[in-house]
């Protein structure tokens, strides 16, 4: 699969690995916007506008992009940061994950929606990179406990 990482690698449940599905990429949105810049559609200011909170969670809990530049500035600094959605997560939820936090959200029950947000820490560049659905699903206690 091309652009796999550790966010979007589905793995068999039956292994308690984290469980990953609903999968939608925006890489044609992000293409299509990044055209539209080259061809002086649409102005950089319009596209380099991640928020202050973006930047600093992209700072504190993003993982660094080694395997390519900012598309706009053409520097190392793009990182990847995830935002997890649930009820189960109550205060937590809407909030910037680490890679490793989402790793330990595979052993609890729920649905957890999360969202991967490219971020240029040098000229704010963002874009939604992929979205998806991932965690044990609503088990039942009972069920649970059958699973050991």
């Amino acid at each position: 699969m091309a652009g796999a990482n550790a966010y979007n690698r589905p793995r068999p449940a039956g292994q308690g690995a984290l469980m990953v599905t609903g999968v939608v990429e925006y890489r044609l949105a992000r293409k299509v916007l990044l055209t539209g810049l080259g061809l002086g559609i649409v102005r950089r200011e319009e596209v380099c506008d991640a928020h202050p909170e973006l930047l600093r969670a992209a700072g504190y809990f993003g993982t660094a992009r080694q395997d390519e530049p900012c598309p706009v500035c053409h520097s190392r600094t793009l990182r990847e940061v995830a935002y997890v959605f649930s009820p189960a997560l109550r205060g937590k939820s809407g909030r910037a994950w680490r890679r490793a936090e989402l790793e330990r959200l595979k052993g609890r029950r729920g649905i957890y929606r999360c969202f991967i947000v490219e971020v240029c820490t040098g000229c704010r560049w963002n874009h939604l990179v992929r979205s998806f659905y991932m965690g044990r699903g609503l088990v039942s206690r009972e069920q649970e406990r059958a699973r050991g």
